[in-house]
């Protein structure tokens, strides 16, 4: 009779742990379900993004003249970048020289500012200011205008 009671104990544990098995495969399923959702519908009163602009510096680390403003440049690309109007790009010669190329660089250092995206044939304005935080804070807020 013992041998009886067990066998069916074990048949009874068996039955239970796969009932909970098949529960805990079936649960998970629900949960990656869960995770896939459809996007939200588009605002129709929302205006559309304007693109950032980008304010770009061409720089080698051999120029003397890139040494001596790269701590304006740090200031003015940090309070541009938090402004959340701007994204700044340091390009260094040696590092970038196919993107400098491109971009027909004669010279550095050499700030440009792209409002309609960076690439080689993208509209720029050169800056010709000093190279003063203010000075490149006001161009790029500006639009380009030169001070």
């Amino acid at each position: 009779m013992k041998n009886k009671n067990v066998t069916y104990g074990l048949i009874a544990a068996l039955i239970i742990a796969l009932i909970v098995i098949a529960f805990l495969l079936y649960t998970k399923k629900d949960k990656k379900a869960e995770k896939i959702q459809p996007p939200p519908p588009p605002q129709e009163s929302a205006p559309p993004q304007r693109p950032k602009s980008i304010l770009a510096l061409f720089h080698a680390d051999w120029c003397d003249n890139c040494k001596n403003m790269m701590g304006d440049w740090q200031q003015a690309a940090k309070a541009l970048v938090e402004s959340g109007e701007f994204e700044v790009f340091a390009l260094e010669a040696g590092k970038h020289a196919e993107e400098i190329n491109k971009h027909n660089i004669a010279g550095f250092p050499d700030i440009r500012l792209y409002n309609q995206g960076f690439h080689h044939e993208a509209p720029f304005v050169a800056y010709n200011g000093d190279r003063s935080a203010n000075s490149i804070i006001a161009f790029a807020r500006s639009g380009g205008k030169q001070s």
